[in-house]
């Protein structure tokens, strides 16, 4: 009893020592986002880089990635730039599927910050990507107007002009605003028509579909549809069956989403397209388990381990056949075939 007490006891005193940490991380984070808000820069860069190494040492790993998501932040010099580029970051995460909720919770301070400045564009862009429900998403895109966007795009850094748009026109056809969404993609659309870029109308083409799927206006998605299949060489087949797929569950027609999905699944299989594969086999089993087909649900589980089982070994053999080996090997072949030929 005395041992198994002794043992109770340092097992408290542990906790309190790591809650004791936590407290001085927490406290730590306080002191930075206050100097953040109050624009003293140089000693908030000080705390978020504290921070993120105290933070990482406690195995706090969500504190971290978001002190140093903020010290990024300010090493832009810009801090209108920088949370216009880091906006973008974390639509691209939440995108791929990437758990963006620490950093959500910075968009808070972000937001804060864009009101002190009087940036009601800058917040309200804040607040459309961090929006953690669906009213507080259409409120916040209903406030934009294209003129609205274009004076945000004039201020976003240029290498993140193309993902703004994207992620603007998508987030607010999410949120109800059509009409600022597809504006939006159009210019984008015309952009590339312009530089003869076949890919980038395709894309955005697809883009519009989407947009259209995600306010309801189906027939107006399929038309959309129609126009992509003149760049089926640029976006793939897959691209298209797999958007067509989309449209018909959101119709709730699940005998053609279904179809389509099929051969989205086909047309990525063909050309070994993962992510292609892996996306329609789960669109596949997620109709399966809707349907309450337990023989489907288990033939596409079936085949959605042999595509991970494949996509495992291709890059098992990329890793251990690092990129130029190949045509390495071959000039060594023919250089021999060329011997045995003298």
């Amino acid at each position: 009893m005395t041992i198994l007490h002794s043992h109770s006891k340092y097992l408290v005193l542990g906790c309190l020592s790591s809650l004791g940490d936590q407290l001085d991380l927490v406290e730590l984070e306080r002191k930075a986002d206050e100097q953040f808000l109050a624009d003293n820069m140089e000693e908030a860069l000080k705390n978020y880089d504290s921070l993120f190494v105290e933070s990482k040492n406690a195995r706090n790993f969500p504190m971290a990635a978001t002190a140093q998501f903020m010290s990024a932040i300010i090493r832009t010099k810009d801090i209108t730039r920088g949370i216009l580029a880091a906006m973008i970051l974390i639509a691209t995460w939440e995108n791929n599927n990437i758990d963006t909720s620490p950093f959500i919770r910075k968009c808070k301070i972000l937001s804060e910050y864009a009101t002190i400045k009087k940036n009601e564009n800058l917040y309200n862009y804040v607040m459309l990507i961090g929006a953690e429900n669906e009213e507080n998403l259409k409120k916040h895109a209903a406030f934009f107007t294209i003129e609205k966007i274009a004076e945000l795009d004039a201020q976003m850094p240029e290498e993140f002009k193309d993902a703004f748009h994207i992620f603007v026109a998508i987030t607010l056809a999410k949120g109800g605003n059509y009409e600022v969404s597809i504006a939006v993609l159009k210019e984008m659309e015309t952009g590339f028509a312009e530089a003869n870029n076949r890919k980038g109308v395709g894309i955005t083409i697809g883009l519009m579909a989407e947009a259209c799927r995600l306010t309801q206006r189906y027939d107006d998605a399929l038309a959309q549809i129609e126009r992509l299949k003149a760049y089926k060489e640029e976006v793939g087949e897959y691209a298209i069956y797999y958007l067509l797929g989309d449209i018909y569950l959101s119709k709730d027609d699940l005998p053609m989403a279904k179809e389509n999905f099929e051969m989205a699944r086909e047309k990525a299989e063909s050309v070994e397209d993962f992510e292609g594969m892996f996306r329609s086999l789960e669109s596949l089993i997620y109709i399966a388990q809707t349907t309450n087909n337990k023989e489907d649900e288990a033939r596409y589980m079936e085949k959605l381990e042999e595509y991970r089982q494949k996509y495992e070994e291709k890059v098992y053999a990329e890793r251990m056949c690092p990129e130029g080996e190949h045509e390495h090997h071959d000039d060594e072949e023919h250089n021999e075939d060329r011997k045995t030929m003298d």
